[in-house]
Order: structure tokens, then sequence, then C-alpha cells
């Protein structure tokens, strides 16, 4: 009865330490040591341009693969077509800095303008799987009070001349 007993109790440790082992080795392949969705930081990542007029602004961020692992750049897009971003598609090694540069054009628009750029990427190595994105925020007050003052100045002037 005591053999018996001892040989279950080794076949239950033995089993627990096998699943113990697997759930260890499965943890380990699943998460990187840095979160995946902290792996590229954009600094500064929060743009705002302030006061503007009509015109195309334009800001140089720096995009840094944090973790230990090369990230692939699979595509970029924009919530609205007032904003743009210039980034090269590719792997970005680990601990590695590229630039983008991002454009709000506030050409036709007035008041505040916002725009939001995403940079959908994923782990090259193939056991890191999954897409992940990070995101830039564009900001800017389109200041048109000078435009209509114009306008109405020019008008003035012209009712002027006329009833002259």
């Amino acid at each position: 009865m005591k053999k018996h007993l001892s040989f279950i109790i080794f076949v239950v440790s033995f089993i627990g330490f096998i699943v113990l082992g697997c759930y260890a080795v499965f943890i380990s392949l699943k998460q990187p040591d840095t979160p995946e969705k902290f792996a590229l930081i954009v600094e500064p990542n929060n743009i705002d341009f302030g006061l503007a007029g009509e015109t195309t602004l334009i800001k140089t961020v720096h995009v840094t693969n944090q973790s230990k692992y090369a990230v692939n750049i699979l595509d970029v897009a924009a919530t609205c077509s007032c904003s743009q971003v210039m980034l090269k598609k590719g792997e970005i090694a680990p601990g590695k800095t590229i630039d983008a540069e991002l454009s709000l054009d506030t050409h036709g628009r007035s008041g505040e303008v916002s725009g939001r750029i995403a940079i959908l990427y994923q782990f090259a190595d193939s056991k890191r799987q999954g897409n992940f994105v990070t995101h830039i925020n564009l900001h800017a007050t389109v200041e048109t009070q000078s435009r209509e003052l114009l306008k109405t100045s020019s008008q003035h002037q012209q009712v002027l001349i006329l009833q002259w």
C-alpha cells in the first residue's frame, strides 16, 4: 500500500511538473519582454500645432522600437485626408529609431482640425503573432478671421467706389 501511494504521488508530481513546464514555455513564446502594444514608441505622439492659417503643417517625429525583437511596419493610415505620414515600410531593429514626417493640411478648413495616424506593425519573429497599432494625434486651430476681414474690407471698398 505504501509503495502504491508513493508511486501515485510520484506520477501526479511528474504530471504536474510537465504541465507547469509546458505552460511556462507557452507563456514565454506568447509574450515578449515588452508588451506588444508598447513595442513601437512615437515621440511626440500628440502634436498640437496651435493656431494656424490655411497651410500645410509639418512635423518630424521619432519612431523607436523599444522591444528586444525586430518589428515590421506593415502599413500606415490616416483618419482623414487632412493628415498624412511619410514613413518607410519595413523592419526596425531592436532599439533602433527612425524618423517619420507628418503633415496636417488646413487648406479650406476652419476651427478645430484634428487627424489621427495609425502605424500597423508586427514582430518579425514568427513566434510572436498578431498585428499591433500605435497612434499619433495631430491637432491645429485654423484661424480664418483675417481672411473674412479681408473679404469684408474688399467688399466695403467696392461699395464705396460704386457710391462715388
